[in-house]
């Protein structure tokens, strides 16, 4: 005994003397706690990007065009401005596509509700090219309607011996037709164009109103 405190033998504890022995522990031990309960699983982890990063095209590529639209074996369109017409025309021959562009230049300024015609005059283009034949019989189709006061309803051409092409235009008295503008007057056209093209012959003008 050291002073007033004393040490239990084999506790390593020193107590103040007079108290009682300490108490001995359980034994078994109780059972320890159960372990909580999981929680949900952790979201899944993002995949990695790909390295190094695949290239962007640059510059974007464009849209693909729309199909155009299957076109008649014989066929034309007419866009008609204040300062000036532009006609397409396309046909499986030369003087189908000359007659579909002529037919395009009547539909600029009359309307004809496909009468009988009353008479047929011939018609015929100058010797040169191709442009050359058009706008001669473009010319020619004007100064008719000029001069004997007619509107041609249909056309009818053909090949020539020396390459031009000739045949007549069925007409009605001008009368009997709609006028609602002037033929062109600004000729020959500013841009001329007669062509083959695969299986087809393209014409294209621009006339200055």
């Amino acid at each position: 005994m050291v002073g007033d405190r004393s040490v239990r033998a084999g506790t390593g504890v020193d107590r103040p003397t007079g108290q009682g022995p300490l108490p001995e522990p359980p034994f078994p031990p109780g059972p320890s706690p159960l372990p909580p309960e999981p929680g949900p699983p952790p979201p899944p982890e993002p995949p990695e990007p790909p390295w190094p990063p695949e290239p962007h095209p640059w510059p974007p590529e464009p849209p693909s065009p729309p199909e155009p639209p299957e076109l008649e074996p014989s066929g034309h369109r007419l866009d008609r401005r204040p300062d000036h017409w532009v006609i397409e025309a396309w046909g499986p021959d030369r003087p189908a596509c000359v007659t579909e562009a002529l037919q395009a230049l009547i539909e600029g300024f009359a309307h004809v509700d496909d009468p009988p015609a009353t008479a047929a005059l011939p018609i015929a283009s100058a010797d040169g090219g191709n442009e050359d034949a058009l706008a001669s019989l473009i010319e020619e189709v004007v100064q008719r309607l000029e001069v004997f006061s007619v509107v041609p309803v249909r056309f009818h051409l053909a090949e020539t011996a020396d390459g031009g092409l000739a045949g007549d235009m069925e007409v009605v008295p001008a009368s009997r037709a709609t006028l609602f503008g002037h033929p062109p007057a600004a000729l020959p056209p500013r841009e001329l164009s007669v062509r083959k093209s695969g299986q087809r012959w393209w014409c294209h003008l621009r006339i200055d109103a």
